[in-house]
Order: structure tokens, then C-alpha cells, then sequence
């Protein structure tokens, strides 16, 4: 049997991802249009010409994206990607109230999916701050691998922290690599292995020997080691997420930097 128009649509803009990675715009912009050619309403391809920056859509893009966005049947996804590629195109064109309405239509979408609870965040941040004190890491002065290797650039969202990334992976003895998940998979590993919750990793760490952090250091480095593909001495876990772990990283590899790249809150927002 033929591929549905929704498996032609997605191979598309999977292949158009990869071609933005490659470099290769124009044909990426084939593979995004070839996706909608499929899928009409299929958001993620809309919002990915939209996220490419340098495009502008005309007319006739924006009036089928408002027809794909009406469509009451449209999935909640779409439609959120609809709303911020819509957004996009009415910012470029100076229709500023529109492209507002579409960006707050849009965010009120997708915040009703989200499961994001900032009491729950603020009180993981405090178990951190209370496990993870000056004396606790003098006590472990010279526990966890020896290892400078990784570079770890942390932050907001939005923050400068690729544009940072992309500063240091100039230098002729840092390699850049992606935003690797290894640093979080690890400690929650731990806490689920202590019969803790993900979220209680500080104090799983906290119970852990010289060996066992040495031992997490080794095995962050073997994780990550298929993301190397020079043999500089230096490479870079770009990870913004990574802040709430910097007490881990230091455990586990106390030679390794973090960088923090910091914005005003409001600018990494709007961004």
C-alpha cells in the first residue's frame, strides 16, 4: 500500500530537519513545503519554516494557515504551531495586534498541556541548595573522576548558551557536540535505583561513596564518548537544563567546567 498522507508528511520534515542541520536551506524549505503538500494542517511543518528566521510567507501561506487553524478537528499540537507561525508572519508584516493575539492564543494552548508546577520546582531547587552546601563538597574534596574534559554550558533558555557554544567550539582544542541528556538520565537513574523519586535525586547523591561518584564520572564520559568526532581534549554538553545539576557535575567530575549563561529573565522569555 502508498504511504498516507500523514507518513509522507512526516518523512518529509524529518529529511527537511536534517537538511537545516546539513546547511542546506533551499532544499530544506522543499522538503517543508513537500510535508505540507501532504498534510495541510501539519503545524510543525508551518512553524519549522517560520523557526528558519529568514523566510517570509505571503499571502498565500498565511491564508492557509488561518484555513488550517480554523479547522475544529486540527490536533492541539498543530494548532499551537499554527498560532506561532501565524505569529511570525504577522510580525513580519508590521500587523503587530494580530501577531500578538496568535502568540497569546497559541502559549494559552500549550500551557494547558503543560504539567509544569513551579511549587514543585521551587522546592526541588531548595533540596538541592540544602544537600549541596560549601561544607558538603569540602568533606568530598577530591572524590569523583579526575577528568577536565567536559565543558558544560548551562542556562535559560534563550540565554546566549548555543551562541556561547558556538563561540567556544572555534577553538582549535574544544569540540561542540548537541545537548546531550546523559547528565539527567544519570541522576534520576540513581534516585529511581534508591526508591526515590527522580525529582529526590540530591539526596540518592548525597549517600554515595568516593567509588560510586568516580565510577558515575566514567560512565558520563563513556555515555557521551559516541558524540566525539575529533580527539580534542575539550568538549562541550550544551544542556541549558544541566543548572539544576551542577552539584552532580561537580561530584561526579570535579575538573570539568560550567559555564553559565545568564539574560534577564523578561528577554529570555520574550525569546
Amino acid at each position: 500500500l502508498p504511504p498516507t498522507g500523514a507518513e509522507v508528511a512526516d518523512l518529509r520534515l524529518w529529511r527537511g530537519n536534517a537538511l537545516k542541520i546539513a546547511g542546506r536551506q533551499a532544499e530544506a524549505i522543499a522538503d517543508y513545503r513537500a510535508s505540507l503538500a501532504a498534510q495541510a494542517d501539519n503545524g510543525v511543518a508551518w512553524f519549522s519554516l517560520a523557526n528558519l528566521k529568514t523566510l517570509r510567507f505571503d499571502k498565500h501561506d498565511v491564508a492557509q494557515m488561518c484555513a488550517a487553524e480554523a479547522r475544529p478537528w486540527v490536533a492541539v499540537m498543530d494548532r499551537v504551531y499554527l498560532c506561532f507561525a501565524l505569529g511570525k508572519a504577522m510580525e513580519d508584516r508590521g500587523s503587530y495586534e494580530a501577531s500578538w493575539q496568535f502568540y497569546e492564543r497559541g502559549n494559552a494552548l500549550r500551557r494547558g498541556l503543560g504539567q509544569h508546577d513551579a511549587a514543585v520546582a521551587d522546592r526541588c531547587a531548595d533540596r538541592t541548595r540544602q544537600a549541596f552546601t560549601a561544607e558538603f563538597f569540602a568533606e568530598r574534596a577530591g572524590w569523583g573522576l579526575d577528568d577536565p574534559a567536559p565543558v558544560f554550558v548551562v542556562g535559560l533558555p534563550r540565554s546566549g548558551s548555543t551562541l556561547v557554544e558556538q563561540i567556544l567550539s572555534c577553538h582549535s582544542k574544544i569540540e561542540g557536540t548537541m545537548e546531550l541528556p546523559d547528565i539527567p538520565f544519570l541522576a534520576a537513574r540513581e534516585a529511581k535505583a534508591a526508591g526515590l523519586d527522580p525529582r529526590d535525586w540530591p539526596h540518592a547523591v548525597a549517600a554515595m561513596d568516593a567509588g560510586k561518584l568516580a565510577d558515575l564520572g566514567a560512565e558520563f564520559l563513556d555515555r557521551t564518548r559516541v558524540q566525539r568526532k575529533t580527539d580534542k581534549p575539550f568538549y562541550i554538553d550544551k544542556l541549558p537544563n544541566n543548572w539544576a545539576y551542577a552539584g552532580f557535575i561537580r561530584l561526579i567530575l570535579p575538573q570539568a567546567k560550567l559555564i553559565d549563561a545568564r539574560r534577564h529573565p523578561l528577554d529570555c522569555c520574550f525569546s
